[in-house]
């Protein structure tokens, strides 16, 4: 309902986005492209439509489905929710995911909007090269502000961006210090009950309304742990399903419920809504920068403690390697006491799939068992639930698992 309500309407990546674009004024709304594509999936015949609007137009299946649920909802010009696909004002983006780039490149000559990229560049990120990638970033996002200003005829307000990026950063290290409460035994939330809550991380961050939401979130959790209320209270065994969930087959946590089996979460909802960094052994909630209460002497220090932020985050690692990757997911195993892993290898995401093999080779050196299962975790027409549970109740009965029901 922005341009009912003579906002300003931008899209692009819900990780540390919208503090730039914030910085435009109040009457600013971002809306984020992943969880729209998210919300698009678990329907499974609108997704199909989606879909298959897309393919009409030339672009492959096998492309991310993130991308081709979102561009489905503007093709069709249909909202999940209800509603017409918005048109925006302009399109700002960081460059994380190459696919995701290309894909808001589409909806800007679609629809004939502004767009503009800075480019982050993920990996290692310490000493003298974190310090040169913070000077690169630093200096793009100032050129970005200039062509904000020019494409929105408004003025950049630098206090505007320190508040949306304190209320991101401390939303997202709430989000993360409540999932490392969740290492309690028996676990206050599971991975099913995570998607509802972080889809405020996802969406609003930026927003006081989730600074409240997650400051209540995490009472929460704490008051749950410490009376030992679970979200399986049947818990017996720990695992995580690495990635995306399959969003059409949702129902897949509740048989594993069934097992007295909880899904602690995967990089999906630990990384990408939490601000965590890493320790020798584990990974812990970021601690919120001191600068937000000292001040900031002025704009490039502020957009120098932005770039610094995102660049030192274990989620711009994650992607890199497959030695990374599998590094970070043995740390969630001990983070989380996990007892065994899915991976997923996902059709619908090749930047997602990359390195799952070698993580379960190193999960296997640390003494966890995991088990993998090929399918498009997106795109229903390419997922054989039957199959995918076979393998799942397989792998649960060989660590004698049996359903509680029987």
């Amino acid at each position: 309902s922005a341009k009912e309500q003579n906002k300003l309407l931008s899209t692009g990546f819900c990780v540390g986005v919208a503090p730039m674009v914030m910085g435009l004024g109040d009457d600013v709304e971002l809306m984020a492209c992943e969880p729209l594509a998210a919300s698009t999936l678990p329907d499974v015949g609108y997704t199909t439509q989606c879909f298959e609007a897309v393919e009409s137009r030339g672009f492959a299946r096998d492309l991310c489905g993130y991308a081709r649920a979102y561009w489905g909802n503007m093709f069709v010009d249909r909202l999940p929710f209800g509603g017409t696909f918005p048109r925006f004002d302009f399109i700002f983006e960081r460059h994380w995911c190459d696919t995701l780039v290309k894909q808001l490149q589409v909806v800007s000559e679609y629809q004939g909007v502004p767009y503009h990229c800075i480019d982050f560049p993920i990996g290692p990120a310490e000493g003298e090269r974190l310090e040169l990638k913070v000077k690169y970033v630093t200096a793009q996002l100032h050129r970005a502000i200039e062509w904000m200003e020019k494409t929105t005829g408004r003025t950049w307000d630098d206090e505007n961006f320190i508040h949306a990026f304190k209320n991101e950063v401390i939303s997202r290290t709430l989000w993360a210090e409540a999932l490392y409460v969740n290492r309690a035994i028996p676990a206050p939330m599971d991975q099913k009950s995570m998607y509802p809550f972080f889809a405020v991380t996802m969406m609003m961050p930026w927003k006081q309304e989730s600074v409240d939401f997650h400051r209540a979130l995490l009472d929460e959790v704490r008051d749950r742990a410490a009376h030992q209320i679970a979200a399986v209270p049947s818990e017996r065994y720990r695992l995580i399903h690495e990635q995306i969930p399959p969003w059409h087959f949702l129902k897949l946590f509740r048989i594993l419920e069934n097992y007295g089996v909880v899904a602690m979460g995967s990089h999906h909802t630990i990384l990408i809504p939490g601000d965590f960094r890493e320790t020798q052994e584990e990974i812990v909630p970021a601690i919120v920068p001191t600068q937000f209460n000292t001040g900031f002497k002025n704009r490039d220090e502020a957009l120098q403690a932005y770039a610094r932020w995102y660049l030192e985050s274990p989620l711009d690692k994650f992607y890199l390697s497959a030695q990374d990757r599998s590094r970070l997911i043995t740390k969630f195993a001990k983070t989380w006491k996990i007892n065994g892993v899915i991976l997923p290898i996902n059709r619908g995401c090749t930047f997602g799939g990359m390195g799952i093999l070698e993580t379960k080779l190193a999960l296997r050196d640390i003494g966890i068992p995991s088990v993998e299962y090929e399918a498009n975790l997106v795109d229903p027409r390419d997922f054989d639930a039957a199959r995918v549970m076979d393998i799942i109740e397989s792998f649960l009965d060989g660590h004698g698992l049996k359903p509680l029901s029987e």
